[in-house]
């Protein structure tokens, strides 16, 4: 009996240390041993992360693939060789994003600055103008297309890349709003003007809504503590995929890979290398929106020979393998990166992908920090070299803007996917094609990603 006592003690404090070595990890910093959420001492907050998939959106796994061309260009232009690529894990919106979200986004500016700051306001708009043709009658789709319910679910087009990207950012706010909205943090609120939610306005102390009584805690010094981002309510931002994650979202080679890179490649976001359904119930069914062949008029697509189109809704045709829709024809999609025709062999082959520079926010006279004229947090470009590439890259920006209207300049976006007015070789994931940052059309969208959020409790294996 004497013998078991250190046994159960030496079982006990076992258990006390594992106890508190947990306690230590969840409440306590591991440097410090200070209280984290501490209010009344050190305030700093370490909370995981458990969040949902986005609504709307896949989770895309990431991996290794052959990125670039899958067919020989009849130009043999030299700016899309197969190469290398891996991506990181990410979301992306499941169809591209239909006119109904955007008229949502259209909505909530108008309500917060078409009084106080109408060119902020104006500035969403997208250009309906784009389906104007000379030699077509197009009319009804100038006054229609957008707004009207039918097309609700139909993807939105006359969007350049700057508005693709100003949606994403409002998207991020919006949600991340409803978010403190749906914990019981704060309540819907009247905004105007500069006072508005936006989530860099908001950590930035620009604006504050009120906090329920339920919910306030206060610091040493009496001030209400604000949720911040490492309270893990904010979502990571909404953004346009890069190029790399577009391609390899399209490719959809899940379950393909042999020691973690997919050698595989499909000439279409589909396993046959065919446009049309093979023998059953579809047989000579098109299996994307695009033209059907060289003799078929300009801009009439699969969707517009059977229904009213030209475009079709989100859903029309079947998903890839990761069960995102009309990664083929439909519209074309905007995604990050500029354009360069030396991208493929100068980009890096993990997450490659081709920015115009670097952003980095002002400070004013004061010493605050700096804010556009509708109160949001003001970012410019950042002329720091921060590497040898960087330098490399920096430099050639500085070449190319003597050239604003050449070919290669530093306003000039890439688009993918092909759409209802493009034949078959535009709609392989591989085909580039490129246009002015500030310019629409009417066969151009686009749809949201996010970077993998990271799970925050993961254990060794």
């Amino acid at each position: 009996m004497i013998s078991a006592i250190p046994t159960r003690l030496s079982i006990i404090a076992s258990l006390m240390f594992i106890f508190s070595s947990c306690q230590m990890s969840d409440n306590r910093s591991r440097t410090t041993s200070w209280l984290y959420n501490n209010p009344k001492g050190l305030s700093f907050k370490s909370k995981d992360f458990h969040g949902p998939t986005p609504p709307g959106m896949i989770y895309i796994p990431g991996g290794s693939f052959v990125m670039g061309a899958t067919q020989e260009s009849v130009a043999l232009d030299p700016d899309n060789f197969p190469r290398n690529a891996s991506v990181s894990s990410f979301y992306l919106d499941e169809i591209e994003v239909p006119n109904v979200s955007y008229c949502e986004y259209i909505a909530w500016m108008g309500k917060v600055f078409s009084q106080t700051h109408p060119a902020t306001y104006r500035a969403c708009l997208p250009d309906t103008g784009v389906w104007r043709n000379s030699l077509s009658f197009n009319e009804p789709h100038v006054t229609d297309y957008l707004r009207h319910p039918s097309f609700k679910y139909y993807p939105v087009v006359g969007v350049s890349w700057v508005q693709a990207n100003q949606y994403c950012e409002w998207r991020t706010d919006r949600v991340n709003e409803q978010r403190l909205i749906d914990a019981g943090y704060i309540r819907y609120t009247s905004q105007q003007g500069e006072q508005h939610f936006s989530t860099k306005g908001y950590l930035a102390g620009f604006y504050r809504p009120p906090i329920e009584k339920l919910k306030q805690r206060k610091n040493l010094e009496g001030e209400i503590l604000y949720p911040t981002m490492e309270d893990g309510f904010f979502v990571a931002s909404y953004r346009l995929p890069s190029e790399s994650e577009w391609e390899y979202a399209a490719q959809a080679l899940v379950g393909r890979t042999e020691a973690g890179v997919i050698a595989e490649r499909r000439i279409y976001p589909w396993n046959e290398r065919g446009i049309r359904f093979g023998p059953g119930n579809h047989q000579g069914d098109m299996k994307a929106n695009l033209k059907q062949n060289y003799n078929a008029p300009s801009g009439v697509g699969t969707y517009e020979v059977v229904r009213g189109g030209p475009t079709a809704p989100g859903r029309y045709y079947k998903p890839n393998d990761f069960g995102l829709y009309n990664m083929a024809g439909n519209v074309n999609e905007w995604v990050m990166d500029m354009y360069r025709p030396t991208t493929p062999g100068d980009a890096d082959e993990v997450s490659p992908f081709m920015g115009g520079g670097y952003l980095r926010t002002t400070l004013d006279e004061e010493g605050a920090l700096g804010k556009d004229s509708s109160g949001r947090v003001l970012y410019v470009g950042d002329e720091r070299r921060y590497t040898d590439n960087y330098l490399a890259s920096y430099l050639d920006s500085l070449a190319v803007q003597s050239n604003p209207n050449g070919q290669v300049n530093n306003r000039i976006r890439v688009y993918k996917g092909g759409s209802y007015r493009d034949q078959a070789y535009w709609i392989t994931p591989g085909a580039r094609r490129f246009l002015q940052e500030n310019r629409s059309k009417d066969d151009i969208g686009f749809r949201c990603a996010m970077s993998g959020v990271a799970v925050t409790n993961m254990k060794a294996r």
